[in-house]
């Protein structure tokens, strides 16, 4: 995972992240704005994008409720832009990629995340 931002400006960040199932911290920063997402499913089946507004080790995985889910088709990709309206988390940011909205199961092949933020 690697960060850039335009013109090397502190404010704004890309982020790139690969995920198969297992929880993983995008970032610890406690206060963040997710501007746009862009989700690629390089698996022939559908996958699941849970979000969850925790550091990866206050997430289970199938337990935890995530506070936000995005569903894909088998090798689809979307991309979502916020506009005035970002996603907000305030106390981390951790993502797993699933089988099922809510599951545990994870993701048999890369998911491929990048987002658009500012801490």
């Amino acid at each position: 995972m690697g960060t850039i931002g335009p013109d090397d400006s502190p404010s704004a960040k890309v982020y790139f992240a690969t995920n198969t199932g297992t929880k993983a911290d995008v970032t610890t920063d406690t206060q963040i704005l997710i501007w746009a997402i862009h989700i690629c499913n390089n698996t022939a089946a559908k996958a699941c994008l849970q979000l969850f507004d925790k550091q990866s080790a206050a997430v289970t995985v199938g337990t935890t409720a995530p506070d936000f889910e995005i569903s894909l088709p088998a090798s689809g990709s979307a991309t979502f832009l916020f506009g005035e309206k970002p996603l907000k988390f305030s106390t981390g940011f951790t993502i797993a990629s699933t089988t099922t909205p809510t599951g545990a199961t994870g993701a048999s092949t890369d998911v491929s995340i990048s987002f658009m933020s500012n801490p």
